[in-house]
């Protein structure tokens, strides 16, 4: 495209957080070319940043419309989507962009998982999150913003530790990255919170050594800071000690939450 092309020197100006005067160069560029997707998607990210809430959610819907087999309208809708709190919008545009990964860049199709990945976690469904983390990884499998997303979904289960070791793997990645650092801060946090948790539930279950409540309370502080092993052999312990025989046999309906993610990270991991 020409220098003077009005869509190229828009997508210039909102580089340089010029927004506002990219919009008259967006109308121009729609007056050249009204069935250009990616313009109508731009100026709807443009109005988005402007404040510009429901002309941005038609703008970036008549990108979507006009898209073709262009997936990149897709993960701009769902950006404007999610800058609004429709999770449900964002969610189904980006799983669109994502299902048509092989006609985006690289850091565009991340995006799209992530955009997923903010919705699923919004809803609690850690674990569709982790799958379609595991996914894109396979993928892209030295994206350290996908490992730092997969890090914060951990933490945001309560895998600390295992969010603590994925974050540090993103950092080797892209060390001093603004968003990993506090993302990884924020980890740190939460682990040091449950490691002292571990020390107390450790401590109980030395003292009541035939309380099945205690020895459950030191498998979930174990699986929280990240040793599913050891948390598989506490909670086997407190099975052992539960009045209940169901729960003794170990049923899946019997089983608390962390118990039932503990052996699913178990076959996971193939032990």
């Amino acid at each position: 495209m020409a220098a003077t092309d009005p869509y190229e020197r828009a997508v210039a100006l909102m580089t340089a957080s010029r927004h506002a005067e990219a919009i008259p160069l967006f109308d121009a560029a729609i007056a050249r070319e009204p069935t250009r997707a990616r313009i109508y998607s731009n100026r709807g990210q443009a109005l988005q940043l402007l404040g510009e809430p429901e002309q941005a959610r038609a703008s970036a819907a008549r990108g979507v419309e006009l898209r073709g087999d262009d997936a990149y309208p897709l993960v701009l809708a769902a950006r404007v989507a999610l800058a609004q709190d429709e999770l449900a919008a964002a969610r189904a545009y980006a799983e669109a962009g994502w299902a048509e990964r092989a006609h985006l860049d690289p850091d565009v199709a991340a995006e799209a998982v992530q955009t997923v990945v903010h919705c699923l976690n919004s809803e609690g469904a850690w674990r569709a999150a982790l799958r379609l983390l595991d996914e894109a990884l396979a993928v892209f499998p030295a994206d350290a913003q996908l490992i730092g997303a997969r890090a914060s979904t951990l933490a945001s289960s309560d895998r600390w530790g295992e969010g603590a070791r994925e974050m540090a793997r993103a950092l080797a990645l892209a060390p001093g990255d603004p968003a990993l650092v506090a993302r990884s801060q924020t980890i740190a946090s939460g682990l040091a919170i449950v490691t002292a948790v571990f020390v107390t539930a450790r401590a109980q279950a030395k003292a009541t050594p035939k309380s099945w409540e205690a020895w459950h309370g030191l498998g979930v502080a174990l699986w929280m800071t990240g040793d599913p092993l050891e948390a598989t052999a506490a909670f086997v312990r407190a099975r052992k000690l539960h009045p209940d025989p169901t729960y003794r046999r170990g049923d899946s309906s019997a089983l608390s939450t962390w118990e039932v993610d503990c052996k699913l990270a178990m076959i996971a991991a193939g032990s």
